[in-house]
């Protein structure tokens, strides 16, 4: 999926179930919180370059230490993913920049990422900076790209982002007839007494299924590095 789940995207969810969507300030909110949640979840932006609100960002630059061991590896952490990198600069404090270049000066993270459809996580360096760094050295390297999962959302990923967001409203109406009954009203009475029965069982299997689309996506997009 090219962007982030949308509150009209949302509506449409609930509407598939005879859900009566709620006002849009909470539709709004129950976004929000749903795709925080999974990527909080994750540790994980899942959609480089914009934000959750499907804001264009585009390439970014973020500053790191350079890795001070033996074998040069530099990991992104948390929320540090590449899906494209633009250019890597070496600047200590004082000093001119100095663009390394791919495969010259440092390999990519793991470097068959793009066949397997995943991102990059770390640089491997071929300069080694060895402990106490001097200061100057602090943030030196400079990587800029488009910093995310990738240029698109995996559906089961933007299906959980909204079944999250469903699981979210703490009050569901749905249709039945021509009247909106709170979802966990068992029996409806009416003008003189007329009384209606209803199935009370919806919200549960629905939340089961809503819930059962979130942990399965959080299961097999676990964040992994070799």
């Amino acid at each position: 999926m090219d962007h982030y789940p949308t509150p009209p995207e949302l509506s449409d969810f609930l509407a598939m179930s005879g859900i009566v969507a709620p006002p849009t300030s909470e539709i709004q909110v129950a976004i929000e919180a749903g795709i925080e949640q999974i990527e909080n979840r994750l540790g994980r932006h899942f959609l480089a370059g914009r934000a959750t609100d499907n804001t264009e960002i585009g390439a970014t630059t973020r500053y790191f230490n350079p890795p001070l061991a033996y074998d040069p590896v530099l990991l992104f952490g948390p929320f540090g993913e590449l899906a494209s990198l633009t250019s890597v600069i070496y600047q200590p404090a004082s000093s001119n920049p100095t663009t390394y270049t791919l495969d010259t000066h440092f390999w990519l993270l793991p470097e068959g990422a793009p066949g397997w459809g995943r991102p990059y996580y770390g640089l491997r360096f071929k300069q080694r900076w060895w402990d106490p760094a001097p200061y100057s050295m602090t943030k030196a390297l400079q990587i800029t790209g488009l910093w995310g999962y990738g240029t698109s959302i995996p559906v089961d990923v933007w299906n959980a982002m909204r079944a999250a967001a469903a699981l979210q409203l703490p009050i569901l109406q749905r249709v039945s007839g021509s009247s909106v009954i709170p979802f966990g009203v068992k029996k409806w009475v009416g003008a003189g007494g007329v009384s209606t029965e209803f199935e009370t069982g919806w919200l549960p299997t629905l939340r089961s299924v809503w819930q059962n689309a979130v942990d399965t996506a959080i299961v097999g997009k676990q964040r992994w590095e070799i």
